[in-house]
């Protein structure tokens, strides 16, 4: 963690953290999904393709954000540039958030569908190892 001295990371050991007791919550031994020996994740390419049409949509809500925040109330002379360069930089943002959500989405349903090709390349129609 970087404590903004540009000094880089800083091991903070077992001190405990914002009122947690040191060492932290109890974690299970293993990831559902994981290998026994830690190395692998398991996630069925049906789930990566929900997690990037999950992400398309979350790219829809942005946009709503950005354009619900297009007209500035009137809240008088003395505050009223500040309200309207507030909401312009909260657009901009939002923006900007969506086209990153929309980009990420899109890039996690092509891995979803290239797994799913080579899938079917290797295994074939009967789901056995094809020679090559």
């Amino acid at each position: 963690m970087d404590d903004g001295d540009g000094r880089g990371t800083t091991q903070v050991g077992d001190r405990p953290a914002c009122g947690q007791p040191a060492g932290g919550p109890a974690r299970p031994a293993r990831l559902p999904g994981m290998t026994t020996d830690g190395s692998t994740l398991v996630v069925p390419a049906a789930e990566v393709r929900a997690l990037g049409a999950t992400l398309g949509q979350l790219a829809g809500d942005a946009d709503d954000a950005g354009a619900r925040l297009a007209r500035a109330p009137a809240v008088g002379p003395r505050l009223q540039a500040a309200v309207e360069e507030f909401l312009a930089c909260h657009r901009t943002a939002a923006a900007a958030v969506a086209g990153e959500l929309r980009w990420l989405g899109t890039t996690v349903r092509a891995v979803a569908g290239s797994w799913e090709t080579l899938d079917r390349t290797l295994l074939g129609a009967a789901g056995r190892p094809q020679a090559r």
